[in-house]
């Protein structure tokens, strides 16, 4: 959760992901049985000034192709300031 203001979030959020796909990597072990990584980000300032949407949600694609994905490290983060709860009835 991310609670104080750091610029260099981004970068961050991208590192931290990384590693725990390299932490996978040992001798002997096939790149064909990385697991999928989800980074989970909870923010509590807004992170996308310009959407109102509280949910980001970020992919690996082809910037020309967008069906072209790169599976296996995607990005989620939800901003608390914007977050509305939903009530199901």
């Amino acid at each position: 959760m991310q609670i104080l203001r750091i610029y260099s979030f981004k970068s961050r959020v991208l590192f931290n992901a990384s590693k725990a796909t390299i932490k996978q990597v040992g001798k002997g072990i096939q790149y064909k049985g990385l697991q999928f990584v989800y980074s989970l980000n909870i923010i509590n300032e807004n992170f996308d000034n310009k959407s109102d949407n509280d949910l980001h949600y970020y992919k690996i694609i082809h910037t020309q192709e967008s069906e072209k994905v790169i599976k296996g490290l995607e990005f989620i983060l939800i901003e608390l300031p914007k977050f509305k709860s939903k009530q199901f009835t």
